[in-house]
């Protein structure tokens, strides 16, 4: 027989079976504590930070993390504890996440704790105070990034490759090690590193990653996600890799199977000139929905398909065909692309 799943407690069950005697029973409290804590419950608050200080590592760890799910930024102090003297990595290790969701709080206590993690021997802890640097904007985040791209673990690599590119948005402010480092990691020994790195340095415009591009588009990459194909395909657009025209082509005009992001492959694929994919995302412009014209204006701004332009500023007078804001953008974009 299949067992039912369990009711959601009330605030008033869930405040009694935290005091159980029963570890997995307070453990499974926390997730009824957070959900009334969400709900601006007081009494829910306080008993996830009083579970701060449980006897069970499991316990503790479930009410860092829900301090993070619950929005509880009342108890940084205890959290910044936890992380730099729990016995139990897994509580150290959602204590930081924790305070890098709701360190700004108290930034001076939490960029603290999460600096002091980045020491750490356990790579969870690295990986956590990288990640909550970043996410508190910190002045410490750029040193931790740097590091990052060099550590010993490759999740850590990984990680400092891709957030390095909403650190530096503006490309001339990236720094040189950076650069270096992406090349050197072109030839790591872990394939999302390596995905990673070729996407930074397409992000800086530096055609060092050509080949590791061509191979994500190519599906030769093990471990890349559908994000980083999509982030592949907007590249080779925009450095004009016509050797990734071939691969393009066959997601964005497939013979069998329909490919997730063939879109996508057509907006490279005209952003490199081909008439195929221009034609073919004009065509959308007269869809027969709403939402299907309103996906082709989006292509249109993406594509830079200035010849458009005409089009697009007499869908903005017809808001019951077209989302006027997607028209605004695209003719944004057409605007940057003409130097306007």
């Amino acid at each position: 027989m299949f067992g039912l799943a369990p009711l959601p407690r009330s605030l008033g069950a869930a405040l009694r079976d935290i005091e159980s005697p029963r570890p997995e029973v307070r453990l499974s409290a926390i997730r009824d504590l957070v959900r009334h804590a969400r709900s601006g419950e007081a009494a829910a608050r306080q008993a996830l930070g009083k579970a701060l200080a449980d006897a069970s590592p499991k316990v503790r760890a479930g009410a860092a993390l829900g301090h993070a799910d619950a929005d509880v930024s009342a108890h940084i102090e205890q959290l910044s504890e936890l992380a730099a003297r729990d016995a139990a990595v897994e509580v150290r290790q959602m204590a930081l996440l924790a305070l890098g969701e709701l360190g700004a709080a108290d930034p001076a206590r939490a960029v603290a704790a999460l600096s002091a993690a980045r020491g750490a021997s356990d790579p969870q802890e690295r990986f956590q105070a990288l990640l909550g640097l970043h996410q508190l904007g910190a002045d410490e985040a750029e040193a931790a990034i740097v590091a990052g791209s060099a550590d010993a673990d490759a999740e850590i690599r990984r990680l400092s490759f891709r957030i390095a590119e909403a650190h530096w948005p503006e490309v001339d402010e990236v720094p040189e090690v950076m650069r270096a480092r992406a090349r050197a990691a072109l030839s790591d020994d872990h394939p999302s590193v390596r995905t990673a790195a070729a996407l930074f340095l397409g992000h800086v415009r530096d055609p060092s990653g050509k080949d590791v591009l061509l191979a994500i588009l190519e599906r030769r990459a093990p471990g890349a996600t559908l994000e980083d194909h999509q982030a592949a395909m907007a590249l080779a657009g925009e450095l004009g890799l016509r050797e990734a025209m071939p691969a393009l082509t066959r997601r964005a005009f497939p013979r069998l199977l329909r490919d997730p992001l063939s879109y996508d492959a057509r907006i490279a694929l005209a952003r490199l000139g081909d008439d195929r994919a221009r034609v073919e995302i004009l065509r959308g412009l007269s869809a027969w929905t709403f939402d299907a014209r309103t996906v082709a204006v989006a292509a249109v701004g993406r594509a830079r398909l200035v010849e458009a332009r005409a089009e697009l500023e007499r869908l903005l007078g017809e808001p019951e065909r077209v989302d006027p804001t997607a028209v605004r953008e695209a003719l944004a974009e057409l605007d940057r692309r003409e130097g306007r």
